[in-house]
């Protein structure tokens, strides 16, 4: 299945990032298969980091970040990645953090109660050396 993805950047700063933790549900690692009649949206953060951090943001995203992302039951298959970086900057470090929401009042929640929290324990940690933007993708085919 192909899917053509239609992209609105938002968010600069972390305002809104993910929903409450609620009973943690299964982890799924199969690629995610959609009905045709739920209008899924894919919601990506870009993270980019300061070299001496990687490490730390690593933990961070695995122990703390993930887990909740997880344990919310409107979170669909987050996903987490690293970034080649470009020939001109190798040195650059970029990870992107992506997940489904089944439309647009579940991702407002999702961003609502848990993105706040884990935004606001990301800057906690790591204050202007971990920064991000989000985009929020439709499914056009």
């Amino acid at each position: 299945m192909i899917f053509i993805v239609g992209a609105k950047v938002v968010n600069i700063l972390f305002q809104s990032i993910f929903a409450p933790i609620r009973e943690r549900k299964k982890i799924s690692h199969s690629p995610p298969s959609f009905p045709t009649t739920i209008p899924m949206i894919l919601y990506n953060t870009t993270f980019v980091l300061a070299p001496q951090t990687q490490q730390a943001f690593l933990t961070f995203m695995r122990e703390v970040y993930l887990p909740a992302l997880y344990a919310d039951s409107l979170v669909q298959h987050p996903r987490l990645h690293s970034i080649v970086p470009h020939e001109e900057h190798p040195e650059a470090l970029s990870y992107a953090l992506h997940f489904y929401a089944e439309g647009e009042v579940h991702l407002q929640d999702i961003l609502s109660n848990t993105g706040l929290r884990l935004a606001d324990l990301l800057t906690k940690q790591f204050g202007e050396a971990v920064l991000g933007f989000s985009t929020i993708m439709h499914v056009v085919d």
